[in-house]
């Protein structure tokens, strides 16, 4: 296996070149408050006071859900006294990764740092092992834990095919993580926006006016449900948005998006709604459609697929929302718009290429694939059921749905499409034929 550098908490990579060790060490030298690492090698530290995180081969939410989950939270889920003086996240071993668990990973050990720090008064060094793979690595440096602690980053970062997005934190600040308490969600998705048209005008297209309206309209209302569900009442919560832009080819984009909050699952929060005395006509008929799913397919509940799980479900379809009100009888259909956006708009003419999405809420596990499209039902609302008759009172597939072995602590959306110019060409010509 190829030899890689391990990277320190001093933020700069100790090199086996004794002339960049050098120069370095004038700067360390300089610094009171760091230790000065041996040259030309690892740090020795005293057994048992190191925790190391193995990343698996395969780190993605979407391939390897429940690993890749519990890697996320291995460190955050650590319990007081911390007995260690290192953080060691080593992935080496680690062919592919992607932004959500990147993303996630990041945030998680951020926070956990931060709450050691401010209870025991101790800083936690971290360090690690970059991966081995090409494409891993870009991910770990340029938008990974890496980039989010301050280390100095590979030369590889400044790959020209790559386009990175600033890490957005909103919601409520509290001891062990700061955010941007004055960042709206409409803020957030006009960023969104301007990054997708950044990758458009790479390939010489661009949104007009309605196209940017509808991307932020969507993008919004999704980070709103998420704040909405994750604290109703908006005093602690926190949510974070990212996003990544690879270049494959002249034609050919991969995009991912990740938004991230902390605070009440989505199962929770319909639990809360369908206990919650109020007179509101809206959550009165939510409230009453949400039951007959659930008692249809109460007695089918199996280990997989759990009532969480469908609470989840439920929650996507068109029109259901944690909290819908006369106020605003419209809340509640920006997922299932976002879904069918997804769906239409992020596939590839290459079909060794799938666009993937998944939903993770608490320990309920959602997963987009090819098979199961959006359709409109005879009323008008818009339903995805993930099964073949598209039927909310029947169980859902379990290669879609179904219970994870590890929690979150509130909502995850993940997606990865492509910009694909021949696919999107064909797609007009679809459309103006239909015409």
């Amino acid at each position: 296996m190829k030899k890689t550098k391990q990277w320190k908490q001093q933020r700069l990579y100790i090199e086996r070149n004794k002339k960049k060790v050098k120069r370095k060490l004038k700067k360390l030298l300089s610094r009171k408050k760091l230790i000065m690492p041996k040259i030309g090698k690892e740090k020795k530290v005293k057994k048992g006071k190191v925790l190391k995180v193995i990343i698996p081969k395969i780190f993605s939410l979407f391939e390897n859900p429940d690993e890749s989950l519990k890697k996320c939270m291995s460190f955050y889920k650590s319990s007081s006294p911390f007995n260690f003086d290192e953080v060691f996240f080593d992935f080496l071993k680690c062919e592919k990764i992607d932004l959500a668990s990147s993303t996630l990973l990041s945030i998680c050990s951020q926070i956990k740092a931060e709450e050691i720090k401010f209870n025991e008064k101790k800083i936690i060094n971290i360090s690690g092992y970059d991966p081995v793979s090409p494409k891993a690595k870009l991910m770990v440096n340029s938008v990974g834990i890496k980039k989010n602690f301050g280390f100095a980053l590979s030369k590889s970062v400044n790959d020209q095919n790559v386009d990175t997005f600033d890490l957005l934190k909103g919601g409520k600040s509290n001891v062990y993580l700061n955010v941007d308490e004055t960042l709206e969600s409409s803020v957030a998705s006009t960023r969104i926006t301007d990054f997708y048209r950044k990758i458009l005008n790479k390939h010489n297209f661009d949104l007009n006016i309605e196209g940017r309206r509808i991307i932020q309209q969507l993008t919004n209302e999704v980070i709103d449900n998420c704040i909405q569900h994750a604290d109703p009442e908006r005093k602690n919560y926190q949510w974070f948005v990212n996003a990544y832009h690879y270049l494959e080819n002249e034609k050919l984009s991969s995009i991912s998006i990740v938004i991230i909050n902390f605070g009440k699952t989505i199962a929770e929060s319909i639990k809360d709604m369908l206990q919650k005395n109020t007179n509101d006509k809206n959550i009165k008929k939510l409230r009453r459609q949400i039951n007959i799913w659930s008692s249809k397919n109460r007695d089918k509940l199996t280990d997989k697929i759990d009532l969480n799980s469908l609470y989840t479900l439920y929650t996507l379809q068109d029109g259901v929302s944690g909290k819908l009100s006369d106020s605003d009888p419209t809340r509640g259909r920006g997922t299932i718009k976002l879904i069918e956006t997804f769906q239409n708009l992020g596939d590839s003419l290459d079909e060794s290429l799938n666009p993937q999405m998944c939903i993770i809420s608490g320990d309920s596990y959602i997963r987009f694939t090819k098979d199961y499209k959006i359709n409109k039902m005879s009323n008008g609302r818009k339903i995805i059921a993930f099964n073949k008759n598209n039927n909310l009172n029947m169980l859902p597939d379990e290669n879609n749905v179904f219970k994870l072995n590890n929690f979150f602590p509130g909502t995850i959306i993940s997606m990865n499409f492509y910009f694909d110019e021949n696919y999107i060409i064909s797609k007009k010509k679809e459309i103006k034929n239909e015409k």
